[in-house]
């Protein structure tokens, strides 16, 4: 139940070494920035960018192990729509969750912590514009018929 597809795997891990990626420029910016006296630099800046990211990596392993079973079920459209809504509504709320503990806790420092909640879609924007991720509508390019003989003219 919890086993990826192999192409599932490998979206997971660019994003995952792409968050963590970006999660250690954060922190040595902030080292920087520290140096410079404009802001302090402690343990908590680490210990968010890492947790943040874990919770970012988590959001997008169970997104793609929601549309994995909701390709299984692709038959029943309202039970695909069930399955993606509910998905969707729990990962917002472990986000939500993530957010304010960011902001609660003490051992997290809140911008280094909720800042990885945006690197997946940086990380998709820069493969993108290395040419190793589709552009545009996936929905689109999914729905095309694959290229061939057209069932309909061998009739």
């Amino acid at each position: 139940m919890f086993k990826l597809q192999p192409d599932s795997k490998k979206e997971v891990l660019r994003i995952g070494l792409g968050t963590l990626a970006l999660a250690a420029v954060t922190v040595a910016v902030f080292a920087v920035l520290a140096a410079a006296g404009v802001c302090g630099f402690t343990y908590t800046v680490p210990l968010a960018a890492l947790a943040g990211s874990g919770v970012t990596v988590l959001n997008f392993y169970l997104m793609c192990l929601t549309m994995q079973k909701a390709v299984d079920v692709a038959q029943d459209a309202a039970r695909v729509r069930g399955i993606i809504q509910l998905s969707y509504n729990g990962r917002m709320l472990m986000l939500a969750v993530w957010c304010v503990a960011a902001w609660a806790a003490p051992c997290f420092q809140f911008i280094a912590g909720v800042l990885p909640l945006l690197f997946p879609r940086v990380v998709i924007f820069c493969l993108q514009a290395a040419g190793k991720y589709p552009k545009g509508d996936p929905l689109k390019a999914a729905a095309q018929p694959a290229p061939g003989p057209d069932p309909k003219e061998e009739g």
